[in-house]
């Protein structure tokens, strides 16, 4: 489904409560640690009535709010991570200087000149071609 650490409760019969902020009952959904370390408030969570009440107390809110919560998820991750693979670095590869110097002809059968010529004449488009080194292949 996702994967985030901190989400609503999945509702089942019994599981929504009071609303913290407008006292109104089974509407309130709380927030749950999927692995479950940290046991969070019964005001973190949020109410179904978004447009009259808009209660949202998020995980987010908790920790910012108390910060010894905040260490404890720190330490709780720092013994759960991931050991950091390198990877290796990829093998440059260059098209040799000789094949570059050749391709640099046959201008009247490359597409990209011919549109080129088209739009803006033919010694601009050649001069932009001898810039950039823009190659003609059979292929």
């Amino acid at each position: 489904m996702n994967s985030f650490r901190f989400h609503l409760q999945k509702y089942h019969r019994g599981s929504k409560i009071t609303c913290p902020a407008c006292g109104r009952k089974a509407c309130f959904t709380r927030y749950v640690d999927e692995e479950a370390e940290i046991h969070f408030p019964e005001h973190v969570g949020k109410c179904d009535h978004e447009n009259r009440c808009g209660y949202h107390f998020s995980p987010k809110d908790f920790f910012n709010e108390s910060p010894d919560a905040k260490l404890l998820l720190k330490s709780a991750i720092n013994s759960h991570a991931l050991p950091i693979t390198i990877k290796p670095m990829p093998v440059i590869s260059y098209i040799d200087p000789l094949i570059v110097e050749k391709s640099l002809s046959h201008y009247e059968i490359n597409p990209l000149y011919i549109y080129l010529t088209s739009i803006l004449g033919e010694t601009k488009a050649k001069r932009l071609m001898e810039r950039y080194q823009v190659g003609t292949s059979s292929k």
